[in-house]
């Protein structure tokens, strides 16, 4: 079901208000405001996360998904939250597509996977940052499956996998229905059918056991013999 446009406006304020109240700071008595957005995450160029700076709290880094779910970190490394935040493997590897820096909106040559959060605040003024990421033992790189509980993100492979296994049993079933139906139709008409074959062999021997399950009727003659009457 789509939103009104009303509806979006409400959502996008109640957002905006939540991300001002975690900056909520009370200077000499007096309370403001201060959160910073500092970097965009993307995957393959799809939008992971938006990453804000907090200076009210040791657990300073707001990170924002792209359903608008918040998670908090210290001051790690890049790859230290984005390994948290996409519960990478040990054979799951991730490397930098490209950087765009907010301070001289222009490419950024260095990596910043290794640096803090705080540093790229303080070097670049933020990033846009677009990651890819890698299976070793597989030597393939694999889709965005940022694993939220929201099914739009992350699919289990085991259920995938059962879902792909019922839906090839139904196909069998399925075609196993038109089979006996075909041979239904067909039976109907063709004298050489096998089904019509067995259907003729199963009512001739009906009708011989009905034979011979009748009673046999007798006549007495004049002189004494017993013959059977049909």
């Amino acid at each position: 079901m789509s939103l009104t446009s009303e509806e979006q406006a409400q959502l996008i304020q109640n957002r905006n208000q939540g991300l001002q109240n975690l900056g909520q700071l009370v200077v000499n008595g007096q309370i403001i405001y201060k959160i910073d957005q500092i970097a965009m995450i993307h995957h393959h160029g799809t939008h992971l996360f938006s990453v804000f700076r907090r200076y009210n709290s040791v657990y300073e880094i707001v990170i924002e998904d792209c359903h608008g779910d918040t998670f908090f970190h210290k001051d790690y490394t890049l790859k230290e939250s984005l390994q948290r935040l996409l519960c990478l493997s040990d054979t799951e590897k991730m490397y930098l597509i490209n950087v765009h820096e907010f301070t001289k909106n222009a490419p950024y040559d260095h990596n910043v996977l290794e640096m803090r959060w705080s540093e790229v605040h303080r070097l670049l003024n933020g990033a846009y940052v677009n990651i890819g990421l890698v299976d070793d033992q597989e030597e393939s790189s694999f889709s965005n499956r940022y694993r939220c509980k929201r099914e739009c993100c992350y699919e289990d492979p085991e259920e995938e996998s059962d879902e792909v296994l019922e839906e090839e049993e139904e196909e069998e079933e399925e075609e196993e229905e038109e089979e006996e139906e075909e041979e239904n139709q067909h039976s109907s008409w063709c004298p050489h059918s096998k089904k019509r074959r067995v259907e003729e062999i199963s009512e001739s021997e009906e009708e011989e056991s009905e034979e011979e399950e009748q009673p046999v009727k007798y006549k007495i003659l004049r002189n004494g013999k017993k013959i059977a009457v049909k």
